[in-house]
């Protein structure tokens, strides 16, 4: 059986889509998956050091000391910094910080926009760093989290990733 013209150009076009989709999408879905990444093992240092500075003073960085507190020289007491530079994600912003009372600390980086929401590599990554132990319904205090913050970076947290006990992992959706 012989194809006629138009249905062998069809079938090369096909063909050629296919091929250049399989060159294509590797390349781009592994720069989403590396910015994503990179920005997991940012919020894993920025936990580490707020776990640093919580043993050595004895409480979180409040929200107007924020993390740029992790680099000052001394911090109530603790003399020397936690960080010498605080990280930026893959496009170069700033990751975000709430202390909810010492109840939730959560950090957040609104991807590649900058704006919340956002799909890809827009999307918003969002990390407990701590919950309480006495925080037996995470979902509510994470919303309770989200209604304190400025519209302008409250983050659209669909995933909440946590470091606790030193593994990364998905917490919740929501």
């Amino acid at each position: 059986m012989e194809l006629k013209g138009s249905a062998k150009l069809c079938g090369v076009t096909v063909l050629a889509s296919l091929c250049l989709a399989g060159l294509v999408m590797p390349e781009l879905i592994d720069k989403t998956v590396c910015k994503r990444d990179l920005s997991q093992l940012h919020f894993r240092q920025l936990g580490d050091a707020l776990s640093m500075h919580k043993l050595n003073t004895g409480q979180y960085p409040n929200n107007r000391e924020g993390l740029a507190h992790l680099t000052s020289a001394h911090t109530h007491g603790h003399q020397g910094k936690f960080l010498s530079t605080l990280p930026q994600n893959r496009w170069g912003n700033d990751y975000y910080y709430f202390n909810l009372e010492e109840r939730v600390i959560l950090l957040w980086d609104l991807g590649a926009d900058s704006l919340p929401g956002g799909a890809e590599g827009g999307q918003d990554l969002c990390y407990l760093v701590n919950q309480h132990a006495d925080n037996s319904e995470l979902s509510t205090h994470i919303e309770a989290v989200l209604t304190k913050l400025p519209k302008a970076v409250t983050p659209v947290c669909t995933k909440i990733y946590s470091g606790a006990n030193h593994h990364y992992r998905l917490e919740r959706l929501l």
